[in-house]
């Protein structure tokens, strides 16, 4: 039983951004590793699927597969641009936000 946790957290921090994680807060973390588990659950389901198919396929061989796959649908590239401009946007103003928080605490002497 212990193997196997150990082995869902090491993919999980090598594939799947579970160790990649910048939150400030604990339900940011919370999110993030909700998030992260149901992506590894998805992917172990989607292994048991192909099995069938494909003997010993690995979950990181899954990851590389569903990656594969994603890049080649059409993407509109306006709609692509609008959502990077959003989120450059979207991260902006938290960079503001957190300079204007930063700069009303009291210095340390």
């Amino acid at each position: 039983m212990r193997w196997s946790i150990e082995t869902c957290f090491q993919q999980g921090k090598q594939y799947l951004g579970m160790g990649d994680y910048e939150v400030r807060s604990w339900k940011g973390w919370h999110h993030h590793m909700s998030l992260c588990i149901l992506v590894y659950h998805f992917l172990v389901r989607l292994q048991k699927l192909l099995k069938k198919k494909a003997h010993g396929l690995t979950v990181p061989q899954v990851d590389l597969i569903l990656t594969n796959v994603l890049s080649l649908m059409n993407t509109d590239l306006h709609r692509l641009l609008a959502i990077l401009h959003y989120r450059q946007a979207r991260n902006h103003s938290a960079y503001l936000s957190h300079r204007r928080r930063l700069s009303k605490l009291p210095r340390a002497s």
